[in-house]
């Protein structure tokens, strides 16, 4: 199955002056689209292209987000879908800068949402809340942004407004090297971790995962991978997305034969630290050639490709 693996995700709202007197009700049901064309109607906000870091999938690919928008405690924006038509953002709900806190979030992968969880940002708290999510496929990138601003119609600041996203699930891979000996892998199991939790921006603990018996817990599993003669890392399980959480139950089960001969079967816990945190990287290595099967871990930031920067 191919992962969504998108980096650092930026989105730019540019806006232009607001129309003294303008009625909101007199553009409700227009769409926008990028400044600079003659469908731009003034004083809306709109919104015109992407900023993205992506190692895997291309930015081209990003053909939508939610956007919520709060005014002085007032929703204007409620999962309001900015999505590309004829190469321009458009969306339906138009809206103009106004004087007040203008409080943006906003939400990506859009695909996820009303199907697989449901996504909020309340007016209480402003954080973004997801209910039950199910990441028992491991390639869902979820990713939030939020911007606030202060408009003064007087003295109007205009600048586009920057949606930096972070990512709310950490990536774990598993790779294996060997010391010398021919080691082929016959079955490996990585399990025990939670794959189903809720998620509140603003709770004192955001994630709280879910595992309601063993049954319901995660199990990824590949079988007969050869490893590299040359001592490099061999990539066992690549990009698991999952939810960020404490790991002293989850466990690496490996079967393997050295030199073509059948080794005894290893099982390995994790060690509680450390634990898996939002857009954070962690790489677990296993060492073969000796009596046992060693367990290195790498953590790093999420790691993207370089910057790409695209103007529709």
């Amino acid at each position: 199955m191919r992962k969504t693996t998108v980096h650092i995700l930026s989105i730019t709202a540019s806006v232009l002056l607001s129309m003294a007197g303008a009625s909101l009700a007199a553009i409700s049901c227009t769409k926008t689209t990028a400044p600079g064309t003659e469908a731009s109607p003034e004083g809306a906000i709109t919104f015109s292209g992407v900023d993205t870091k992506a190692a895997v999938e291309d930015a081209s690919e990003i053909k939508e987000f939610y956007v919520w928008l709060y005014r002085d405690g007032s929703s204007l924006l409620d999962k309001e879908r900015v999505y590309l038509q004829n190469g321009y953002w458009v969306y339906d709900n138009l809206q103009q800068w106004q004087s007040g806190t203008n409080a943006f979030g906003a939400f990506y992968p859009t695909s996820l949402v009303d199907g697989q969880i449901e996504v909020t940002m309340p007016p209480g708290n402003r954080g973004i809340v997801i209910e039950k999510f199910d990441g028992s496929d491991a390639d869902d990138d979820l990713l939030i942004a939020h911007y606030s601003r202060e408009f003064n119609q007087t003295n109007p600041d205009t600048s586009p407004v920057p949606l930096e996203f972070s990512h709310l699930l950490s990536r774990v891979s598993l790779a294996g090297v060997s010391a010398g000996p021919d080691i082929t892998i016959t079955d490996i199991i990585f399990s025990g971790m939670a794959v189903y939790g809720t998620y509140n921006e603003d709770g004192q603990e955001k994630w709280k995962p879910i595992i309601d018996n063993d049954a319901s817990a995660g199990s990824f599993e590949v079988k007969d991978i050869v490893l590299s003669s040359d001592g490099a890392e061999t990539v066992l399980l690549a990009d698991l997305l999952l939810i960020p959480q404490p790991v002293e139950k989850t466990a690496i089960t490996v079967k393997y034969k050295m030199d073509g001969i059948d080794q005894p079967e290893e099982n390995l816990v994790l060690p509680s630290s450390p634990e898996w945190n939002e857009g954070k990287s962690y790489k677990y290595v296993l060492g073969f050639g000796s009596a046992d099967v060693k367990l290195s871990i790498k953590v790093e930031d999420w790691i993207d490709g370089g910057d790409k920067i695209i103007e529709w």
